[in-house]
């Protein structure tokens, strides 16, 4: 059995990596990296490419949110990408959901419905309520076609497709990383007249969101594993590394808080169960790594504490001398108080979806005089959402955010971390409602983490892949299967 689940693994990790699809994903980053032209060219192609598959879908929504957000000092800039990348959802929402399928049908189950109760709630609410009805309702309405067709694609997904799509996400995050940290010795990677690694994306903020859920899914992968990936885990530091170079302290807090909370979980999990059971700890590389970092710790303490201090408390001398919760009450205070004053006035209806808590800062950006977009820059997340669209639309976000959690922790401790990650980095930027920049790639993941135990529960009764690919049915007997295959 061991031998062919191997075989089935390398089977997987084969079609992920040398399939025509592969290339095509290729041939789409050569085109937005060439020139401007080009740029704008690839989403038309990442946006037809959407049609092909499900798994195709999410591809296409990941290399449209790396698009998006490239570094525009590094790489040209794409005169209409604000525009294309909704044609990139639009392609992506129909190749999920007006594909028959009459082996694996669409179904909803508690979270899915809670999922578009929630969403219905906010197009009505821009509707009625809002107070620039039109940025609200295309917020809302791209808000919910994003999230359904993340959710929906990994759903439906085939066991192998699930794993080919699964390895291909990691590695095009995996590869903003290792690119991000290959350009760092460039002025260009870094934010103007500051110290702050923003590598190959637009901020440092969207670097050390994204490195941050990269370093603990592999890091956590790694030690759940008895023998690590060594790849794994130079990943794992690698994105953690990001995490200390880009200055975002809230990515800080979600990586330590999300490892903390692992490493917590792991000793009182209950007996038998195999959720953040870490046998990877007792390899010896990782016992290697562990000293290492722990020896230097111990012989720089003064160095590194107040390298911490100057990257994430200070920001100048505003911050000096506070520690990790005033610095956060003193960057964030504003924002808080301005969504606080907004609840106050009306803690039923809100403000209106996607809107700032200043009105009167509003900025919305137009194409041929078609208003695409608006950004919004909040704290905390269950705060943004009661503000903007009343308290029933914050209980429904509470709601539905639950259902999300006890299905991620039936996926088991990875999942469940890298949840935990997103919940804390939205405790710093209201971002996970948002699908036009960083919110876009929480978005792909919560699909993930909301579909992970049901694709395993899938495979118990689904045709297994063989290890070139095809799928073999178990056989059916009319008079019951004998006893050697019960």
């Amino acid at each position: 059995m061991k031998r062919r689940e191997l075989m089935k693994r390398k089977s997987a990790i084969s079609s992920s990596f040398r399939s025509v699809d592969f290339y095509v994903l290729l041939l789409c980053v050569l085109l937005r990296i060439a020139s401007g032209p080009t740029a704008d060219f690839s989403y038309i192609v990442i946006a037809f490419y959407s049609l092909r598959g499900r798994r195709q879908a999410i591809e296409a929504l990941t290399l449209s949110f790396i698009f998006t957000n490239l570094n525009p000092h590094l790489f040209p800039s794409a005169s209409y990408s604000d525009l294309l990348r909704y044609f990139v959802v639009a392609t992506a929402f129909v190749s999920v959901f007006f594909r028959r399928s009459e082996s694996n049908p669409i179904r909803f189950d508690s979270a899915s419905f809670i999922l578009c109760t929630f969403g219905l709630y906010i197009i009505v609410h821009s509707l009625l309520f809002s107070q620039y009805a039109t940025i609200s309702l295309l917020k809302s309405v791209t808000w919910l076609m994003t999230m359904l067709t993340a959710v929906f694609a990994w759903k439906l997904l085939s066991p192998l497709d699930f794993v080919v799509l699964k390895n291909r996400f990691w590695f095009l995050l995996g590869a903003v990383i290792v690119c991000s940290i290959l350009v760092s010795s460039m002025s260009a990677a870094y934010l103007p007249r500051t110290n702050f690694l923003r590598g190959v994306l637009f901020h440092s903020q969207a670097l050390g969101s994204l490195a941050s859920v990269v370093a603990v899914w592999a890091l956590i992968s790694a030690f759940s594993a008895k023998r690590p990936s060594s790849i794994l885990l130079i990943l794992g530091l690698a994105a953690a590394y990001c995490v200390y170079l880009s200055g975002a302290r809230t990515a800080l807090v979600a990586f330590l808080g999300a490892m903390a909370f692992a490493l917590v979980a792991s000793f009182f999990r209950p007996t038998g169960s195999k959720a953040f059971r870490f046998p990877g700890l007792k390899d010896g590389r990782v016992v290697t790594v562990v000293l290492i970092a722990m020896a230097v710790s111990l012989v720089q303490y003064d160095r590194i504490y107040s390298a911490i201090v100057d990257a994430f408390l200070k920001y100048g001398s505003d911050f000096q001398g506070m520690s990790f919760m005033g610095a956060y009450t003193e960057s964030r205070g504003d924002l808080i108080s301005e969504m606080w004053s907004n609840i106050i006035k009306d803690p039923i209806m809100g403000i209106g979806f996607g809107l700032p808590s200043d009105l009167a800062s509003l900025n919305i950006t137009s194409v041929f005089g078609i208003p695409i977009g608006a950004p919004v820059e909040k704290g905390v997340t269950p705060i943004a959402v009661w503000e903007e669209i009343g308290v029933i639309g914050a209980i429904l976000f509470l709601m539905w955010l639950f259902a999300v959690s006890l299905r991620t922790l039936r996926g088991g401790g990875v999942q469940a971390a890298v949840l935990i990650t997103i919940m804390l980095i939205n405790l710093g930027e209201a971002s996970l409602m948002s699908a036009g920049g960083i919110g876009l790639f929480q978005i792909i993941v919560i699909g993930w983490l909301s579909s992970k135990a049901e694709s395993k529960s899938n495979q118990k009764g689904a045709a297994a892949p063989n290890r070139i690919g095809r799928h073999i049915r178990p056989p059916q007997f009319r008079h019951g299967a004998p006893k050697h295959y019960r």
